[in-house]
């Protein structure tokens, strides 16, 4: 029997609309790769604790933490949020290198389906309608991988999505990765797919430009049976991503021990019209808004 949800599993960033498919992953996590003393937007917390809650049975209330502001870029990439701030609680669970997702709305092994993020997606929309709110883009992130749920991921992102929230417009849908999709069983032409289902752009997490740091920084989980290393996987899903006319941003963490021209000449060395986004790192709270 499925857990009611009772409370938003989508949330708000500036001006973009985040969804959030599952709390699992094949790599540490992004909030993970931030730092100890990473911290969220308190509804960010909520709804990312509810998608645990409903998929794993675990937690109940949000994170407490630091209510010191600082920069938001993390998951959701917004950096003009304003209240108070939470940690997300560890989460002790493995990573992961495939996850059920078969089905959607009949599919009895998830409990979030599409059909309760495409309700939860218009409930939003009702909100924003009513506060006079305008959403530039759809956003597929959150605390774990999106593409290990790619079934879900096509059938909310190819629904059409007419609303006065967009202008009326078809809106931006971007998906944030690690760029391990083609490593996961059952996912072929991943990125086919995604641009057929209306996906229009990627923010992919790369890192580094060392795949032996790669792998320390980001212990990717991979199916028995692949020999190519997770970093070569990413960089080859970018070179393919950009081939297919996708607008793909890269990613990284400023960390101290990661050289940041070796991964900015490899970036450009894919493909990509931009430099690495650097997104900051947080080694304890004390440096949250410093």
């Amino acid at each position: 029997m499925r857990i009611p949800s009772t409370m938003p599993l989508t949330y708000a960033l500036g001006r973009s609309l985040y969804v959030p498919l599952t709390c699992r992953c094949n790599t540490v996590t992004l909030p993970q790769t931030r730092g100890p003393g990473f911290v969220l937007p308190r509804d960010v917390v909520a709804s990312l604790l509810e998608v645990r809650r409903l998929e794993l049975g675990v937690g109940e209330t949000p994170a407490t933490g630091s209510t010191r502001l600082g920069d938001l870029g993390g998951i959701g990439g917004s950096e003009n949020s304003n209240g108070a701030k939470a940690s997300l609680p560890p989460l002790d669970v493995s990573t992961i290198y495939s996850l059920d997702d078969s089905d959607t709305d009949t599919s009895r092994d998830h409990p979030i389906t599409d059909r309760i993020i495409c309700s939860d997606i218009e409930t939003r929309f009702k909100e924003a309608k009513r506060s006079g709110m305008q959403y530039d883009s759809l956003v597929i992130a959150g605390e774990g991988e999106p593409t290990l749920r790619l079934s879900t991921l096509l059938s909310v992102v190819s629904r059409p999505i007419q609303s006065s929230c967009f202008g009326y417009t078809k809106p931006a849908i971007r998906v944030v990765t690690n760029g391990l999709c083609d490593a996961i069983p059952g996912n072929d032409d991943c990125l086919v797919k995604l641009k057929e289902a209306g996906v229009t752009g990627l923010s992919v997490a790369l890192m580094t430009a060392s795949p032996s740091q790669y792998a320390e920084l980001m212990r990717p989980c991979l199916p028995p049976g692949i020999s190519e290393p997770a970093h070569g996987i990413v960089c080859n899903f970018v070179r393919e991503a950009v081939s297919l006319g996708l607008n793909v941003e890269i990613t990284a963490v400023d960390r101290s021990d990661i050289d940041k021209k070796s991964a900015g000449d490899l970036a450009l060395s894919l493909g990509v019209s931009e430099p690495i986004r650097w997104r900051p790192y947080y080694p304890s709270i004390s440096s949250v808004g410093s």
